[in-house]
């Protein structure tokens, strides 16, 4: 998942659009720790499921906030394709704090989580990231 998101921010950015980029970073409130966050547990939050993964729970309201951040977020992209809103597609303050462009220089992602939403350097497995996305890797899984 890292790989072809990291490879499409960069792609993207070479040629000189804006890009955004996150990682999700919440379990839902009835997952195991050791389980950690898996693939889509973000959609619920994307699309505010308040009545399905993210409660009733002790972090219910630490989940609903972080779903509303999200939900602001998503709106002010689609409005200007500027999730801070710069455009003023938002309502009231942002609830996130500012969300970088995405820069293959200095890459940046959000993170997004109940407790705290910060903004980290993205360079996670940055040498293997980079050898699962050569040609030569690419040429053996389609083999």
């Amino acid at each position: 998942m890292a790989s072809g998101r990291r490879r499409m921010a960069e792609l993207y950015t070479s040629e000189g659009l804006p890009v955004y980029s996150y990682r999700f970073d919440q379990r839902p409130w009835n997952g195991s720790e050791w389980d950690g966050v898996k693939h889509f547990v973000n959609v619920a939050f994307s699309f505010q499921n308040i009545s399905g993964l993210l409660g009733p729970s002790p972090e219910y309201d630490d989940h609903m906030r972080l779903s509303r951040a999200i939900g602001q977020a998503y709106v002010n992209f689609v409005y200007d394709l500027d999730p801070n809103g710069r455009e003023g597609g938002g309502e009231g303050k942002p609830l996130l704090p500012e969300w970088p462009v995405y820069d293959a220089q200095a890459p940046k992602n959000m993170v997004l989580n109940a407790t705290k939403v910060w903004v980290e350097d993205d360079t996670w497995r940055k040498e293997a990231l980079e050898f699962m996305m050569t040609s030569e890797v690419a040429r053996e899984l389609l083999s």
